[in-house]
Formats: C-alpha cells, structure tokens, sequence
C-alpha cells in the first residue's frame, strides 16, 4: 500500500511538472500563430484568386462588347485599374511573408547546403533591413498622398470612385511588407526553441 502510494504520489509530481502545453496536448504558443497566420493566408489567397476570376470575366466582357456588340466600355479600365493594384500589391506582401518574393536566392541556397545557417540568418536580415527601408519610405509618401487626396475629395472620370481607394491598396501593401520585415526576424528565434514531445 506504501509502495502504491509512493508511486501515485510520484506521478502526480511528475505530471504537476511537465508544461501545460504537453499536459493538455495543446501546441507551443508559436506553432498555434503559425496555423492561424496558415489558415489568414489561405483565406487572403482565396479572395483574391476570388478577384482574379472577376478580373478575368470583366475583361471578357469588354471585348466582347469592343468587338461584337460595338458598344463602348470606359468604366472596365477604371475596375480593372483598381482591382489590379489591390490584388498586385497585397499579394505582393503576402508573397514577401511566405519568402516567395525577391530573395538573394542564389547566396541563400548556398548557404544552406553547405550547413551555414549563420549566414543564411546573416543574408536574411539583410533582406528584411532592405525591404523595411524602402518600403516604409514609399508607404509614409503614400500616406501623404492619400490623405491629400481624401481631403480634396479627387474622383475617377467615369466610375467616379475617390481615387483614395486606389492608392490605399498600394500604402496596405507597402505597410504589410513593412510590418512582416519586423515580424519574420522574431519568428526565426522559434527555430532555436526546444520542442516538446
């Protein structure tokens, strides 16, 4: 009875001990962010694979209308125009987030074959560095210039849409490209991190 009690008495210590993470069976705080920035990304990619099919279908349209039923279609270049900048440039920002964006590709491959990490961190913070400057330099000129434009109230000629609109989907871009250039360093520190079984 002793010997039972003693045992009893050890597991629960043991199990007392053990991180809440591997007592619940929950994933390490880092691996849940993962899934979910996962599953945002999917959800952002399916949207605007959402708008490419609308882009697709009105650009149709307008040559059908240009070409069979001879009537004039000045609003698709205004649509097309808008639709076009928002999808390039988050997508852009997403393709940065998921290093599927200009890289020192070359360098970096390299480097990971020959097992320097250390280099390989060294060539990726240089491209972080690179994509925050230049994008925060055009995303505070951006900034400028959207608020000017909603102050002035500038429209487009035929869909009279604030032209505002357009140029935020560029400033949301370049400030994406800007936040994950502060972000992606702080996630290569989980690699370091032991992992519980």
């Amino acid at each position: 009875e002793m010997s039972a009690s003693l045992v009893g008495s050890e597991m629960c210590i043991r199990d007392s001990s053990m991180p809440t993470a591997a007592r619940s069976g929950s994933l390490p705080w880092w691996k849940s962010e993962d899934d979910m920035k996962k599953k945002m990304i999917s959800a952002i990619e399916w949207l605007f694979g959402l708008v490419g099919v609308v882009m697709i279908l009105v650009e149709t349209y307008a040559v059908l209308a240009r070409n069979v039923l001879l009537v004039s279609t000045p609003w698709v270049d205004e649509l097309l125009k808008l639709l076009f900048v928002w999808s390039i440039f988050v997508c852009s920002a997403l393709a940065f987030l998921s290093d599927d964006l200009i890289s020192l590709t070359l360098l970096e491959d390299r480097a990971k074959e020959q097992g320097k990490m250390k280099k390989y961190g060294v060539y990726k913070m240089i491209q972080y560095i690179v994509a925050l400057v230049i994008s925060g330099m055009i995303a505070a000129q951006l900034l400028t210039i959207v608020n000017t434009q909603m102050t002035t109230g500038e429209a487009t000629t035929v869909l009279k849409y604030p032209l505002w609109v357009l140029n935020t989907g560029v400033l949301l871009g370049m400030a994406l490209i800007a936040v994950f250039a502060i972000i992606k360093p702080v996630s290569y520190t989980h690699l370091t991190l032991p992992t519980i079984a």
